[in-house]
């Protein structure tokens, strides 16, 4: 019986080690108290609100701001906040806020212009919608508005405080572009994370984020998306990050998608897909230039409909394990210029690296029969680790990557020695805390993609037998 195609492909430059990073932006955010000198203050009262100044009033139901400016609240509120401000920047400080709205927004933006969101406080602000209708029947939001916080315009995140939110529908959405300068968010969506239509670029904070949803994505924009700082964990989604070209130059991305964990597309009609669905796009690519990326996915890893391009930084990708999809996936060129880069996937592509890579490299593809009893993969597995203990390549990569797979409180340490990368193989060909609860059915799928990540594959590159 066939057991199936494993595929491994790794380039390694450097060491580094996985800590969580976080950048702010440019410009210094300014203190709720400077703010408060020339802004209209506002004191959030359940279905009321103080208003303390020029361009705000409460209009049924809803508090309306009519001009740009600076607006600093605070309190505790059932309304939700709608700047109808056009053409003008509005900043809004959330000190210690809470916004709890029956439909599915609470902080929106419905004219063009700018609008700047800063979360201040020591007390989390949280932002929460039910996404239900008025008791009348009537919608409870603007039409075409359907996230916790929307902007038809361009719309920056910052601040020093934090915030939770919870949106019945989308998270964060700006019809122009999206910015997260900095903050500390913990979010919770059905539907799709961050969505900026023009742009998004995340180069600062620290989010945790999960889309519920079948078809939640964790970033989504028709244009650039833009990774240059902060720490970003998709615990989960239906596709990591979505957009027309994606940029990573910075910070640390672990991203968990049912489907493909990059994507790199332009939208096309439904009789333009047939044709240009596998067409090699100029216009469109994917580029990992620093930072660090986590990815495990259902479908591709990294998924270019024109070039994928790795020149720096530390790229750990996990593709599907059903065999339909690849780790990497690209419809131009592919190369590895730089950086460290470990891919594994069930599935081998026609098309490989380009050779004119800056960096070497290699691609390790495995097929075997399934042996008939599992000491045959612990004997094998011992014998390879005896074989490339030596290497300290292969030594992070069991030290690192195992863990990050099967759980890292129940890994033992690799400490640069042979038997310590030793001990780690037994342990985990032996008894895997998945096969307990698997029957043998599954197992040799368990083993086989431990052998993937524990090193088996890397014999070749040392010049060293790799048969089970």
């Amino acid at each position: 019986m066939l057991l199936g195609l494993g595929v491994l492909i790794a380039a390694l430059s450097g060491c580094g080690s996985r800590e969580a990073v976080t950048a702010t932006g440019a410009e210094e955010t300014a203190s709720p108290a400077n703010a408060a000198a020339g802004s209209v203050n506002i004191l959030l009262r359940g279905d009321s609100a103080k208003i303390e100044g020029r361009g705000a009033e409460v209009e049924k139901g809803v508090l309306v701001i009519h001009e740009g400016g600076t607006y600093r609240l605070t309190g505790e509120s059932r309304l939700p906040v709608e700047v109808r401000a056009a053409n003008v920047s509005v900043t809004l400080y959330l000190e210690n806020v809470k916004l709890h709205t029956r439909g599915n927004s609470a902080i929106r933006a419905v004219q063009r212009g700018d609008l700047t969101l800063i979360f201040a406080g020591e007390e989390e602000n949280s932002i929460e919608t039910d996404g239900r209708e008025k008791k009348d029947g009537s919608a409870a939001d603007p039409k075409g508005v359907d996230a916790a916080i929307f902007s038809k315009g361009n719309l920056t995140l910052r601040g020093s405080g934090s915030a939770n939110i919870k949106a019945a529908n989308r998270g964060i959405v700006a019809k122009g572009e999206l910015i997260v300068a900095d903050g500390i968010f913990d979010l919770r969506t059905e539907d799709d994370i961050f969505c900026g239509k023009e742009s998004v670029t995340l180069q600062g904070g620290a989010v945790r984020a999960s889309a519920q949803g079948d078809k939640g994505k964790g970033v989504s924009s028709d244009g650039a998306v833009i990774l240059s700082g902060g720490s970003y964990v998709f615990a989960h989604t239906s596709e990591g990050i979505e957009g027309k070209t994606i940029e990573m130059s910075g910070g640390s991305f672990d991203i968990s998608a049912d489907d493909d964990g990059m994507n790199a597309r332009e939208h096309y009609d439904k009789e333009e897909t047939k044709t240009k669905k596998k067409e090699a796009n100029p216009e469109v690519w994917i580029r990992i230039a620093g930072g660090e990326l986590y990815v495990t996915a259902g479908g591709d890893g990294l998924d270019s409909n024109g070039d994928l391009i790795f020149s720096g930084g530390t790229s750990y990708i996990n593709g599907s394990d059903t065999g339909k999809d690849a780790a990497l996936d690209w419809n131009g060129s592919c190369r590895v210029d730089g950086g460290v880069l470990i891919a594994s996937g069930m599935k081998a592509r026609a098309e490989k690296i380009s050779t004119e890579s800056a960096q070497p490299f290699f691609e390790w593809e495995l097929k075997s029969e399934h042996p008939a009893r599992r000491t045959d993969f612990r004997a094998a597995g011992r014998r390879q680790c005896a074989l490339l203990g030596t290497s300290a390549q292969c030594l992070r990569l069991c030290a690192d990557f195992l863990p990050r797979t099967y759980g890292r409180e129940h890994a033992p340490r690799c400490r640069g020695k042979r038997e310590h990368c030793l001990a780690l193989t037994k342990r985990y060909l032996h008894c895997p805390r998945t096969w307990r609860k698997n029957d043998e059915s599954n197992h040799k799928d368990h083993a086989k993609g431990f052998l993937l990540r524990c090193g088996l594959s890397f014999s070749r590159r040392f010049g060293h037998d790799n048969s089970i």
